[in-house]
């Protein structure tokens, strides 16, 4: 276990604890212990302030972390089947099962308490604090062609959504092709990686990140919301928990239905439904148009004023009325 993975064990709990006790307990100079305070800030995770001078020499979260239970998880997993990895921080949960993806038993998932380097769409990074949300990657080989992989991930998505609007939670809705927001602003994601042949089968990791509890004043590039600010009282085990289900759930209408059956319930979860939005491509073109649903395909159904498009990537957002 490294340096900032043993001070993170050790603070988890919430309590103050002395830099010196710290220091002896850690085996580290005062230097390092300061230097893996400082990347722990960088992951996110902020500290109270210790501004009296009798605190000045304590070390203390803001609040105590809601560490995944292993055993509740064992169980859930091996009811659907899944082996089960959970780590305490990891680059990235798709980036690490990727890595070790031959290595391991399909399916498979893995969940991780922090991300120092989580991935969103097209590359962007994610705010992944420890303890802050819920990060997880499921590893899964398909009968199906990679052809038929497209939707995958507004499949994820709308399986992510299901499963959190089963809790006390304003609606939750999937922005296509894979954010979940509530009221318009970001509280998850999902990411698909896949390989395969044209025939089948094809090997893929889905990832979803949601956010749990987000220091304010998190560098995140857009409006965004946490599951603690709308009220949501359950653990992250729970969650967890759900939201693998679900995608448990609807990977295997996939595998032997095919999209059709999934993405008939999109309408119930359309986040775009009807608005103004603009579509945007790295090349700098750019659309605008009303956001008209999805086709058989999973692409966004874009009605402009020349016809309606079909979409299979690019950036929208809702224009302003």
């Amino acid at each position: 276990m490294s340096l900032v993975e043993d001070l993170l064990r050790r603070l988890g709990d919430g309590r103050p604890r002395s830099r010196q006790q710290l220091c002896r307990e850690l085996k580290a100079s005062p230097e390092s212990l300061a230097a893996a305070c400082a990347e722990l800030s960088a992951l996110g995770l902020p500290f109270a302030e210790s501004n009296a001078e009798s605190n000045a020499n304590s070390l203390q979260l803001q609040s105590a972390i809601d560490w995944l239970d292993r055993a509740r998880l064992e169980a859930a997993t091996a009811a659907l089947g899944l082996d089960l990895s959970v780590s305490l921080l990891c680059p990235s949960t798709n980036q690490s099962l990727l890595s070790d993806l031959d290595h391991r038993p399909l399916p498979c998932v893995l969940l991780s308490e922090g991300q120092s380097s989580g991935r969103g769409r097209r590359g962007r990074s994610w705010s992944s604090p420890p303890g802050g949300g819920v990060y997880l990657s499921l590893g899964w080989r398909s009968p199906r062609p990679l052809a038929e992989l497209a939707a995958l991930s507004l499949i994820g998505g709308m399986a992510a959504a299901r499963a959190l609007n089963r809790f006390e939670l304003p609606p939750v809705r999937v922005k296509w092709p894979n954010d979940l927001q509530v009221n318009g602003r970001k509280l998850g994601g999902c990411l698909v990686d896949a390989s395969g042949s044209a025939d089948g089968p094809s090997e893929l990791v889905i990832g979803v990140g949601i956010n749990v509890r987000i220091a304010a004043g998190s560098t995140i590039d857009q409006p965004w919301t946490d599951l603690h600010s709308l009220g949501c009282k359950a653990d992250r085990t729970s969650l967890a928990i759900a939201l693998v289900t679900a995608l448990v759930e609807d990977l295997r209408v996939f595998d032997s239905q095919g999209s059709a059956a999934l993405l008939a319930a999109w309408p119930s979860l359309d986040a775009l439904a009807d608005q103004a939005v603009a579509v945007s491509w790295e090349d700098g073109r750019q659309v605008h148009g009303t956001a008209a649903g999805i086709n058989h395909l999973g692409q966004l159904r874009l009605a402009t004023d020349q016809g309606e498009l079909a979409v299979h990537s690019g950036d929208v957002r809702v224009r302003a009325a």
